[in-house]
């Protein structure tokens, strides 16, 4: 619940860290997608294709199956000829229904960013137990001390009760494959949709539709292979997201690897990040704060006069008990002061000598982006009552991190167009 509540408030202040996205029920609906297009029923098909289409899984105990999609409103930008290239992101999953027991593995460019454990005894990750309803019942007063509640009240008791833990699923219609699903597809849940290629490989595009009655799902199977190499999810006529299926297959269970999670230790990524003071002072003593030089596009940007600068003092917490660090931090505003819901143009620069998870560095989520690129994304402006569900504004806040000069920095506009001008304008200034 936390993690709901703080992926809200994310959208809508600048000073709350963007949580780690966890994609395992994305991915179990395309997983099942993809599955449920394999032995769908085609109009126009003879009565073995089934069976030739489950042939071409194999018939192993585990599912292994491996996804690639871009990282939506996330690229590498090229800061002098802003080029853009998308992020990529791969998903590998092993499901083994008869043991309940599902392992997934997010990557980011080749490195690891998420992993995760489901058991019919709980669920682990990097960061060690996942708190679930069941373990909070069993283990009510380390629930209370680790401030973790299924309750509305956050009040757990002090007497253990055994509830058990829910049994890892990765989707009923996958689940309805490996027992028996087959019959249920003849409802006609699936059907053809026509022809077509996807970079060179001819296809079968299979459509069905989803929970959500504005919501579709379209398959692409090879003709050749028999399993699905593309997924796209419509949402109001428009693909919402596209994941490639680099492979998909089943194994036997031997040498499968469902061991838990390397529990990263305590201190090496921080959970929270804090400002704790804020002084406005002259570019010469921001300079000297950091130990100078500052990196600034000068008393203006684009028209938007330098409204503020300011020395921030930071405190990055880890939890587990490791003592918090303090850092120094200088920022610039353009513009005027920067809000949650912008009404005006602005330009917001904050940047450290050291990588500050506040300014949106450190992670496997926040690499640092290589010298003459820009990570950049574009975050949508929620909105709404106090307590009551936001909505979009149609506002945009554009966001990059880049390092230059051994400064760490970070912008935030309100257009692609300041964010790349903000980055090419920054030149070393303030020293004594």
């Amino acid at each position: 619940l936390l993690a709901i509540a703080d992926a809200l408030v994310a959208t809508q202040s600048k000073r709350r860290r963007r949580p780690m996205v966890r994609i395992a029920a994305v991915l179990a609906a395309i997983v099942a997608t993809a599955l449920i297009a394999l032995v769908a029923p085609w109009p126009g098909r003879s009565g073995g294709f089934p069976a030739r289409a489950l042939a071409a899984l194999g018939d192993g105990q585990v599912i292994h199956v491996v996804s690639v999609s871009t990282v939506p409103e996330e690229s590498v930008v090229d800061i002098a000829t802003g080029a853009a290239t998308p992020i990529q992101e791969q998903t590998e999953t092993w499901f083994d229904g008869t043991r309940g027991l599902e392992r997934i593995v997010s990557s980011r460019g080749g490195a690891v960013v998420d992993e995760e454990l489901q058991t019919p005894q709980g669920t682990w990750t990097e960061s060690g137990r996942v708190y679930t309803c069941a373990w909070i019942a069993s283990h009510p007063a380390q629930a209370t001390a680790a401030r973790v509640s299924c309750d509305a009240s956050g009040v757990n008791g002090t007497t253990p009760h055994t509830v058990p833990e829910p049994r890892p699923a990765l989707d009923p219609a996958l689940a309805g494959f490996v027992t028996g699903y087959r019959d249920a597809l003849a409802s006609g849940a699936a059907v053809l949709d026509g022809d077509g290629t996807v970079e060179g490989q001819p296809v079968e595009w299979l459509e069905f539709a989803s929970a959500s009655a504005s919501q579709t799902e379209r398959v692409a199977v090879d003709k050749q292979t028999l399993k699905p190499i593309l997924v796209d999810t419509i949402i109001g006529g428009q693909v919402a997201s596209e994941w490639r299926i680099a492979s998909i297959e089943t194994v036997g269970p031997q040498g499968v690897d469902f061991s838990r999670p390397s529990v990263v230790p305590a201190g090496e990524r921080p959970t929270a990040a804090s400002t704790t003071s804020r002084t406005s002072v002259s570019t010469t003593d921001a300079a000297a704060a950091l130990g100078g030089p500052l990196l600034t596009p000068g008393t203006e940007i684009d028209g938007l006069p330098l409204a503020d600068t300011a020395i921030e003092q930071i405190d990055t917490g880890y939890g587990g008990g490791v003592p918090d660090t303090q850092g120094t931090g200088v920022e610039q505003i353009y513009g005027g002061s920067s809000d949650p819901t912008p009404a005006a143009p602005y330009v917001r620069i904050d940047e450290s000598t050291t990588p500050q998870d506040l300014y949106g560095f450190g992670g496997p989520m926040a690499p640092v982006p290589a010298a003459g690129t820009m990570a950049a994304t574009s975050l949508p402006v929620l909105a709404g009552p106090g307590g009551g569900q936001a909505t979009p504004t149609g506002a945009f806040v554009w966001r990059g991190r880049l390092t230059r000069a051994g400064m760490y920095v970070s912008i935030e506009t309100t257009s692609r167009q300041l964010l790349l001008d903000a980055a090419r304008a920054l030149q070393p200034a303030g020293r004594g």
